[in-house]
């Protein structure tokens, strides 16, 4: 399956609290050091929902519902993983490889913001734009690319069946 792009995916009330929570002071981003294998300059933060259909903490309720328009929208039968991340800015366009995802299932980004960095896929680059959904198979090889012009570079992965 090549990947697919679906712009002003979700409900643009619900997409505001999505992009205000994830580009807002008040988030609780964890910093990823990458003390055994650092792939770019840019730093990066995540913070994970939902791993294993399961949450993993009684605190993330409330980031639960703010995905919620999304989860509702993407067709599944189990929700692997919902992660969201932010990358730093860098000198120059950097490429984190994602490997992490299980096979034989699905993933679908969406953009929180607008920004120059983005992901790679099948050999194109897709720059974030808010509210914009890209979907394809986890078999397929995808790449972070780090942003160059703005501070940072925010989206909602989800990994599901």
């Amino acid at each position: 399956m090549k990947h697919s792009i679906i712009d002003n995916f979700i409900d643009p009330i619900h997409f505001s609290s999505i992009r205000d929570t994830l580009t807002g002071e008040t988030f609780f981003w964890f910093y990823n050091d990458f003390v055994n294998y650092r792939p770019c300059d840019a730093y990066r933060f995540t913070n994970e929902i939902i791993k294993n259909s399961n949450l993993t903490n009684h605190l993330f309720i409330n980031y639960l519902y703010m995905v919620k328009p999304v989860l509702d929208k993407i067709n599944h039968k189990k929700i692997h993983s919902v992660r969201c991340n932010l990358f730093t800015r860098t000198s120059h366009q950097e490429k984190y490889p994602i490997t992490h995802h299980k096979k034989n299932t699905k993933i679908a980004i969406l953009f929180a913001n607008n920004s120059s960095g983005g992901i790679e896929i099948d050999n194109d680059f897709i720059s974030s734009k808010e509210n914009q959904l890209i979907s394809f198979d986890s078999n397929t090889e995808y790449k972070i690319v780090s942003p160059t012009t703005d501070k940072i570079f925010t989206y909602v992965v989800v990994n599901y069946a």
